[in-house]
């Protein structure tokens, strides 16, 4: 458990950072950076779900393994 909280506060320490970046950007470019900012959290979300699937497809495999 203790790790899936370090996992949630590293992505939160990430986007506070990345945040900052994109103020930074359009501040001096305009609007790219909100394109930036869609792109990122979208890879962002897409990462998240992969992870989470494959922990959930390694807890099922080793319920397999303790049932055999």
């Amino acid at each position: 458990m203790q790790a899936k909280e370090d996992m949630w506060t590293g992505v939160c320490c990430l986007l506070i950072i990345f945040v900052a970046g994109i103020y930074l950007l359009w501040y001096y470019y305009g609007s790219l950076p909100f394109v930036v900012l869609g792109i990122a959290i979208v890879a962002i979300v897409i990462f998240l779900f992969y992870s989470q699937r494959k922990v959930k497809k390694t807890k099922e495999e080793l319920e397999k393994q303790r049932m055999l």
